[in-house]
């Protein structure tokens, strides 16, 4: 936050969430923003002091519960020409290391755009993660 009369500036929300659609209250004491990551959809928050606003993604909530949900594991590979490349696992619900799983590799960058560890409903890594074959 940069006070609109100038001065430092002060971080006023941070997490490992992607955080977006941020809006203040009509008195300007609450900020409400939308919250994911890859293993959550968007949420309203903050929770505590808006449980009105709540109702509003609690079936999507309700659902999610009903799943299974791995945290993504990230990790940075090197490319040829020394580009570090972020790069993020899921594995499947219930996870054994010391079993074989398949692959699937979800590819997508730049310049136009890029996948970090957000929610998807077009292309969820949870859901192909989840079968476990």
């Amino acid at each position: 936050m940069i006070p609109a009369t100038g001065g430092a500036s002060r971080v006023i929300v941070n997490g490992a969430s992607t955080l977006d659609d941020m809006q203040l209250t009509s008195d300007g004491k609450t900020m409400i923003y939308t919250g994911e990551s890859g293993s959550a959809p968007s949420e309203i928050f903050p929770p505590r002091r808006l449980a009105e606003y709540r109702s509003a993604d609690s079936s999507e909530r309700c659902l999610a519960a009903q799943y299974d949900l791995t945290p993504l594991d990230e990790f940075w590979v090197e490319s040829v020409d020394k580009t570090r490349v972020q790069s993020f696992v899921v594995k499947p619900p219930r996870f054994q290391a010391n079993q074989k799983y398949p692959v699937l590799f979800l590819i997508h960058g730049g310049p136009e755009g890029d996948w970090g560890e957000s929610w998807t409903y077009r292309w969820n890594a949870q859901v192909f993660a989840s079968t476990g074959i």
